[in-house]
């Protein structure tokens, strides 16, 4: 395969770029130094010193504020591609509420996501009513650096959200910026800071045993917080109005009512906690010698499961064109888990693979597929559950 790419030179490369676009702005050296920080799998340490080809790495840049978000974006595009050879750039597409102005590129042949933040002095307490846009970057790592402070041991969270991502990753149930209404990388972060949480043992099986059973059994009328989460846990949750059809709310561990599964839907909701009760099961048995890690991290059957399927196919010439084309479909597709749950009473039922596949088109060089399976019932049925 491709060799790692180390994480220091392409962070240093990323932060010579924004530094390179600030001056290319006209700011003067005296609003401050640009500042680089980790996000997601990069700041979790999922990654480690070196990258994976097939692993994506996320950045934070503060700007200085005298900095114009607009401009900034269009100057960084394009010193990224004149000089450090970045071969594709297009916009973000981040975790729910945390969306916020960026850039996506593959740079050293590593896709980087590069989000655009600013500190802005004395705003009020972040809410999921009231976020501003160009500061939900900085939140985002905030958040992170929340959760690696809140856990008993870093090296056990990182080795459980490994665990984790690839079993949600091979279940069907891990959505990237929310895909379909399935939870996000910082959603199941924040399980896997729970699960520590509460824990007492230190063992990685152990832990992963403890996650499932725990999460089965969590109370989803009530959200799922981290223990060290400074607001009241009596408090009542504050919902946006497109969250109240979520089922499962998970709060982020800074600001208020900051719901990291706002994009949640009911038949998403419904698959996830089945295959957390899957999970607990296959645990149980791992424990008992009855079964084998395998086994729980086995890949779900999509395709043999189920006959009849929605294909939603995605098309271009270049990579350049492919990925804000798919960004596009990815904002658009959000609602589809919504309208087919609206069609219930006409015995109709679905379930999307929250997957973009890569396959070879004929005439077109890049091509990426969606598929959603669908089911005609002979009785009215709740929702999709397989």
């Amino acid at each position: 395969g491709e060799a790692a790419i180390n994480c220091q030179e392409l962070e240093a490369q990323v932060l010579k770029a924004c530094a390179s676009a600030v001056k290319a702005c006209g700011v003067s050296s005296d609003a401050g130094p640009v500042e680089l920080r980790p996000l997601g799998s990069n700041a979790f340490g999922i990654n480690g010193s070196t990258i994976a080809a097939d692993e994506s790495v996320n950045f934070v840049v503060v700007a200085p504020l005298s900095v114009e978000i607009t401009e900034y974006l269009k100057a960084l595009k394009s010193i990224l591609r004149s000089d450090f050879g970045a071969e594709v750039v297009w916009p973000t597409s981040t975790d729910g509420p945390l969306a916020a102005p960026g850039l996506q590129f593959q740079l050293q042949g590593t896709e980087t996501q590069l989000l655009l933040t600013q500190d802005i002095p004395m705003l009020p307490q972040p809410t999921g009513l009231a976020l501003v846009q160009n500061t939900t970057g900085y939140l985002a790592y905030e958040a992170t650096m929340a959760i690696l402070a809140a856990v008993p041991s870093q090296t056990l969270f990182r080795q459980l959200l490994r665990c984790i991502r690839l079993w949600a990753k091979n279940r069907g149930v891990y959505g990237h910026a929310q895909d379909f209404g399935f939870f996000g990388g910082m959603a199941w972060a924040i399980c896997c800071a729970r699960a520590c949480q509460t824990c007492k043992l230190d063992e990685l099986g152990a832990v992963i045993t403890h996650f499932f059973s725990y999460l089965s059994g969590w109370n989803w009328q009530q959200p799922l917080r981290l223990i060290s989460y400074s607001q009241d846990p009596e408090e009542p949750w504050v919902f946006n109005a497109p969250e109240k059809r979520s089922s499962m709310v998970v709060a982020l561990p800074v600001g208020k009512h900051v719901n990291m599964t706002s994009h949640a839907s009911e038949t998403a909701m419904k698959l996830t906690q089945k295959e957390l009760e899957r999970g607990a099961r296959i645990t149980s048995l791992v424990l008992s010698g009855k079964a084998q890690w395998r086994d729980l991290f086995s890949e779900a059957k999509f395709f043999d499961r189920h006959k009849h399927f929605i294909e939603f196919n995605f098309l271009a010439s270049t990579l350049e064109v492919l990925q804000p084309w798919m960004a596009w479909g990815r904002e658009h597709l959000k609602g589809l888990p919504v309208l087919f749950e609206d069609l219930r009473t006409c015995n109709i039922t679905a379930r999307a693979l929250p997957q973009w596949i890569a396959y070879k088109d004929a005439e077109w060089p890049h091509a990426r597929a969606v598929f959603v399976a669908v089911r005609v019932m002979s009785k009215p049925q709740k929702t999709e559950t397989d």
